[in-house]
């Protein structure tokens, strides 16, 4: 995360008290855990104060060489922590929850604990591969050089990610928490683990974000999946899921973003849907994709089988693994060339999110 040191003009380095949280957080940015910045007076007066060490010193001559850089990364990023060196609180506070920053006191960082890279809270350990792609993409494609992205990956447990999300929150602990919608429908509430996320769940320093999409694995691209069944990486039985799925999003787009990846669509599942939200969003994708293969209950629109008919087979567990193993491999340019715009908005947010909370110097300078 971006850490700017603010109100430093009547620092007096000889106080010891400021010492601790000065030698962490420079030593944060040392160590490639955060970016850090402040102006370029108060750095060279901590580069000339010996009592420091070299190693902070130091590290302070290096920053004064990066304050534009970093001044017009404030300017992207959606949230960075500001250390107000005139206040000695150990609280981390936001006045409002739509500023983009939060502030705390500069003994909040004389515990080296609050220095550690922030957590990456996911419903599933195996979400963050792919989260990790998004990031790396977003940062090719707005500008963002010589910019890496860190977090310590947590497992959030499914239906347990809420409880793991206030146990870190307690903790004080920089915490970003990523959550699927559950949402099979665009009427839809969010499913059980989301719905238990609100505004006052967070704090300044733990948030949590529902994306819109269904699951992670809504996230990736079509034309992932048509290089894994050309490639043979993704079985071939998976090809009529593929063809049922490009035949609903060739007509409306944002089906991809409210299918069930893993599980399918079944026919009576899709009209249950649409009856209760009280929108023919399925049918009408039923009734009007041109290359959607429609026969029996389908074409019917009518099902009262055991066990119901599909409509849009599933592709498995199996698919994020699959898919977030293309992608690695994958060029930016390659993987702009398949992007659909709906799917870019939402890689967009994510990857901004994931930007602000985890950014941090690619390597350690050399400040020896």
């Amino acid at each position: 995360m971006l850490i700017e040191i603010i109100n430093t003009d009547a620092i007096n380095l000889n106080d010891e008290t400021l010492h601790p949280s000065l030698i962490n957080l420079f030593c944060a940015f040392r160590e490639g855990k955060h970016l850090l910045l402040s102006d370029e007076v108060f750095l060279n007066k901590v580069a000339d104060h010996a009592e420091l060490g070299n190693l902070t010193c130091n590290t302070a001559k290096f920053l004064s060489s990066k304050i534009i850089e970093y001044m017009q990364l404030k300017e992207k990023l959606n949230y960075y922590c500001k250390v107000d060196m005139s206040f000695a609180s150990t609280q981390a506070t936001q006045n409002n929850q739509q500023d983009k920053f939060f502030t705390v006191g500069y003994k909040y960082f004389n515990d080296s604990a609050n220095i550690q890279i922030p957590k990456l809270l996911c419903e599933d350990l195996n979400d963050s591969k792919l989260y990790n792609l998004i990031s790396k993409y977003y940062r090719l494609g707005n500008g963002f050089r010589g910019i890496d992205v860190k977090f310590e990956t947590c497992n959030g447990g499914g239906a347990n990610t809420k409880y793991n999300f206030e146990m870190i929150k307690q903790s004080s602990k920089l915490c970003l928490c990523l959550l699927d919608s559950d949402k099979k429908h665009p009427k839809s509430g969010v499913g059980s683990t989301a719905s238990k996320f609100n505004v006052q769940s967070d704090s300044a320093t733990c948030k949590h974000y529902i994306m819109e999409p269904h699951e992670i694995e809504s996230l990736i691209p079509l034309g992932v999946i048509e290089i894994g069944l050309l490639d043979k990486s993704i079985q071939n039985s998976y090809l009529h899921s593929y063809e049922q799925i490009f035949a609903a999003t060739k007509y409306k787009p944002n089906a991809k973003l409210y299918f069930d990846h893993k599980e399918g669509l079944t026919v009576s599942g899709a009209i249950e849907m649409d009856g209760k939200y009280n929108d023919n969003y399925w049918q009408d994708i039923f009734k009007n994709a041109q290359t959607l293969r429609k026969k029996g209950c389908l074409e019917k629109l009518q099902c009262e089988c055991t066990p119901p008919c599909i409509a849009i087979p599933g592709f498995g567990t199996g698919i994020l693994e699959a898919s977030t193993n293309i992608i690695d491999k994958m060029s930016h340019i390659k993987l702009t060339e398949i992007m659909p715009p709906i799917l870019l908005a939402e890689w967009n947010k994510i990857g901004l999110k994931l930007t602000s909370w985890g950014c941090s110097s690619p390597n350690r300078p050399r400040t020896s």
